[in-house]
């Protein structure tokens, strides 16, 4: 919740400010709903870096990141530099949001970076099953994402996250049924 209201400020304040900008609401406008078709090489390149960066450093410490993240305290009786880890951890959550913020804006990166963990969540029984499932919601919200905006002339960021938000009725819906499945 207080992310939530964290964000839904920000964006008003964001939105006042540029009101008043000299620059006008129009370059703010185009910050904030993201213009992913218009991404540039240089901004392709820098993506991938940093987003490479991200997974290869999240691949080498995904034991530490994971036990630190749950069992802080068995972490620390196993001899693990706990402070330090989390401090990675934020620093690569860091370095995710505000580069892929400024890409292809805040309402896809949030969309995609919450909608389908939400809806791998309901069929994952394990972590790594978890991982999968989100990274598969991922991709097929990204995909339907970009028939939807081409079937209907919609805008491409807004189309991925709506993808991605009605994945979330399948994903419910096939917990449930498996939830019956084994309580019968």
């Amino acid at each position: 919740g207080r992310v939530a209201a964290a964000f839904a400020i920000a964006s008003a304040a964001t939105i006042l400010l540029a009101s008043v900008s000299p620059h006008g609401g129009e370059n703010i406008d185009q910050l904030l709903r993201g213009e992913i078709l218009t991404a540039d090489l240089h901004e392709f390149e820098t993506i991938a870096v940093v987003y490479g960066l991200v997974l290869a450093v999240t691949l080498w410490l995904q034991r530490d990141l994971l036990l630190t993240s749950y069992d802080p305290d068995m972490a620390r009786v196993l001899g693990k530099r706990v402070r330090r880890t989390e401090a990675t951890l934020l620093v690569l959550i860091g370095l995710t949001v505000s580069v892929g913020a400024l890409i292809v804006g805040p309402v896809v990166l949030f969309g995609l970076l919450v909608l389908p963990p939400l809806a791998a969540r309901a069929l994952a029984r394990s972590m790594r099953s978890f991982f999968a499932w989100a990274s598969l919601l991922g991709v097929v919200a990204a995909l339907g994402g970009v028939v939807v905006s081409f079937e209907f002339d919609w805008a491409l960021g807004p189309s991925v996250v709506a993808v991605a938000g009605v994945l979330q009725g399948p994903a419910t819906l096939a917990a449930r049924l498996r939830h019956q499945r084994s309580a019968a």
